[in-house]
């Protein structure tokens, strides 16, 4: 017959344990990325043509996303725009 494990119980020194464990691993894993960034910094300048291919994908591959997003924003504001104007208006014509 096999055996199933009685659940253990968590009590507030495994709680912290696994707190330690758990910054010990993100101060590790940001140890990590800035090693590999000194890293990438000290080999030098990249080529021209990889800058430029990544300005062109980063700057002008993204115009259609800004202009969509830009227009619902400018949707959103007239509306806005919209309601508080019309109370100044209505609060005008109560005061005259």
């Amino acid at each position: 017959m096999s055996s199933v494990p009685a659940p253990r119980r968590t009590t507030i020194v495994h709680t912290f344990g696994q707190l330690v464990i758990e910054f010990v691993q993100a101060v590790g894993d940001l140890a990590l990325f800035a090693t590999s960034m000194l890293r990438w910094l000290c080999r030098g300048l990249p080529r021209r043509i990889v800058v430029t291919e990544s300005m062109y994908e980063v700057g002008v591959r993204s115009i259609p996303v800004v202009m969509i997003t830009g227009m619902f924003i400018g949707m959103v504001l007239a509306v806005q725009g919209y309601q508080q104007f019309h109370l100044m208006r209505i609060d005008r014509k109560s005061v005259v």
